[in-house]
């Protein structure tokens, strides 16, 4: 596959939706040859925030399966059928609609279970999917996303499939069962479980992009077989045989994978970045959202020791086809010895047979409700909505810009409350309220808040504040009273995107120029945590404090529960300040305002409705 320009990028600073939740073992009680390179894990870009994707997780798999026979059954409407139906008590749950997004609140205790158990975690999600069409008649949305204002632990975000209508994808291979459909008369194709919404706030704003676009990818991949000579073959897939293998070239794709350059004497180096996730030609392919033959062909590294998808380890040595895609700097990435296998998509359908629907027929729409399941005492601001809020609208143009296919229409994903229902003929939903598009420098959730005649991006910048704003190369590009800044600190400055942001101070800095002073007494984290930090060599940039890991491997949530994008005022020379238009972190020794990289906003297309 091209490593041009033929996915749509994803700016992310660092979200590890792939990262294992376990130590990897050494190679040294391997049974199977293996290239050195394996011994060692790249280090994680700086300040990643893991978080698992557990669809693959035997746990998931079985809830998903006891509610796929769960909600097939008839709804019984007295206790005692529900409890010969092997359902829960009928809830007494408490709905509220705050604009797009819909809370449902056990308030008698409904929710208040071990959602780390396998049982009590499927009757709680039966719960809130129930729940939900109760309060919601004449909703029929394909997807429910939820989120919660709690951390469950024992899983982090996963996929749940109720329903497959689409052959050629080689969804069997996942499920058992190729076309299925658990609830009758309803256009629900599955769930996406993703944990607390407080994992995605702040400067972890970046994480939640990547956990979106793979959790739905998990909709239609990744589970495909290619024919190879012997037959129909699973070395493309990885983790679970629910992902890319690492040994894939994968474009950069959500679903994992590497991007890998062939050295021509049969090694082959990684050169996948955490800046460019998104999908690539074969997720469109089985998506719907790409014809057959726009899908160029790709290739596989085989000969360096993996084994079979169903088996993560041997011994203590982890499948290398399992490892996470390769995070790190150019120094970190890795080079391996092995067999340059080349894959075309006539390879996958010898495999798996044509995609059925094929793509002219394929369904190109798609609606979506949002959801947030609360516990009996746990509060939910207004802040609290609007952080969802501007959460959902940031993914679901994302989605369509990455789930795009070059030449080709952009698929719709429609998640306001009143859009839901089957796609068909008839007049669009209407426009997501929001104010008027903006300036350079204006407050913005996604592009669709900017004027696209003036800004050209919606950039993140820290303690989850974003602002409309445009590339440029040096000062003079950006308005007066605007400096032309990195978005990534050290010696190679000029390989990353420079914005324009509101200047604080008289002139701006000299960015080109390293300056590892220190500014006396640090700096203050706006998440508010407290300390000064060191400057990297090398560079005048700084990243942000990060707050200390929370028990499952995630992100803390900030200091005020009730507010979890963090303050938006900042400490400047000791002195506290507010900047109109945006807030973000100036720099060491300097005085202008510098992006925070590991909270950019992820750049959204703008939005058609």
């Amino acid at each position: 596959m091209s490593r041009t320009s033929s996915h749509s990028s994803t700016r992310l600073a660092g979200a590890a939706v792939f990262a294992l939740s376990g130590v990897v073992a050494s190679g040294a009680h391997a049974q199977v040859p293996r290239d050195p390179a394996f011994d060692r894990m790249p280090a994680r870009p700086p300040y990643l925030a893991p978080m698992r994707d557990d669809t693959g997780h035997p746990m998931v798999k079985a809830v998903a399966a006891g509610l796929r026979k769960q909600l097939g059954r008839p709804r019984a409407d007295s206790a005692e059928n529900r409890a010969l139906a092997g359902l829960p008590p009928p809830a007494r749950l408490v709905n509220e609609d705050r604009g797009h997004i819909a809370i449902i609140r056990g308030d008698q205790g409904e929710l208040d279970v071990n959602w780390n158990d396998q049982n009590q975690l499927q009757n709680a999600l039966l719960t809130v999917i129930q729940a939900y069409y109760d309060t919601h008649p004449g909703r029929n949305p394909h997807f429910i996303t939820v989120l919660t204002t709690f951390t469950v632990d024992s899983v982090a975000a996963f996929y749940l499939p109720l329903a497959n209508d689409v052959r050629g994808i080689g969804y069997q291979r996942s499920t058992g069962d190729e076309i299925f459909r658990s609830v009758p008369g309803l256009a629900l194709d599955g769930v996406i479980f993703l944990n607390a919404f407080r994992k995605y706030a702040g400067q972890n704003a970046p994480l939640g992009g990547l956990t979106f676009n793979q959790e739905l990818g998990h909709r239609w991949g990744s589970f495909v077989y290619f024919q190879d000579r012997d037959g129909p073959s699973a070395e493309m897939l990885g983790r679970d045989c629910a992902h890319w293998s690492f040994l894939m070239d994968s474009e950069n794709s959500a679903m994992e994978g590497n991007v890998w350059r062939d050295n021509g004497n049969r090694t082959f180096t990684t050169e996948t970045s955490f800046y460019n996730f998104g999908f690539n030609p074969l997720d469109r392919y089985l998506m719907g959202f790409a014809p057959a033959e726009s899908v160029p062909d790709w290739f596989l590294v085989t000969d360096v020791g993996a084994w079979d998808c169903s088996q993560p380890y041997r011994g203590q040595e982890l499948n290398p086809s399992y490892y996470p895609p390769i995070f790190g700097g150019v120094q970190d990435q890795v080079t391996v010895r092995g067999t340059r296998v080349n894959i075309s998509i006539d390879d996958v359908i010898a495999a798996e047979g044509e995609r059925r629907p094929g793509y002219a027929q394929s369904p190109k729409e798609f609606s979506m409700a949002f959801v947030v399941a609360a516990k009996r005492n746990d509060a939910i601001s207004d802040r609290n909505i609007e952080v969802v809020d501007e959460l959902r609208r940031e993914w679901e143009a994302q989605w369509e810009q990455d789930a795009t296919q070059p030449g080709y229409p952009s698929p719709n994903l429609v998640t306001t409350a009143d859009g839901s229902g089957d796609p068909g003929p008839g007049p669009g939903p209407g426009p997501d309220p929001g104010p008027a598009p903006g300036g350079i420098g204006a407050r913005c959730s996604s592009f669709a808040d900017c004027d696209p005649s003036v800004a050209e991006r919606c950039v993140g910048l820290e303690a989850g504040v974003s602002i409309c704003t445009k590339l440029c190369d040096v000062d003079r590009d950006c308005p007066s009273d605007f400096c032309c800044v990195p978005s990534m600190p050290g010696d190679q400055q000029e390989r990353f995107n420079w914005y324009c942001v509101a200047q604080q101070g008289a002139a701006c800095e000299d960015f080109s120029r390293p300056d590892p002073t220190p500014s006396p007494g640090g700096s203050a984290d706006p998440a508010g945590s407290a300390g000064g930090t060191e400057p990297p060599p090398g560079g005048g940039s700084m990243f942000p404090p990060t707050a200390p890991a929370a028990p499952d491997g995630g992100p803390s949530p900030p200091t005020d529960p009730t507010d979890p994008t963090g303050a938006e005022r900042v400490q400047v020379s000791g002195e506290s300040k507010s900047v109109t238009g945006c807030s973000a972190r100036p720099a060491q020794g300097g005085a202008a305002w510098l992006l925070a990289p590991v909270t950019l906003a992820l750049v959204a297309r703008r939005r058609r409705r």
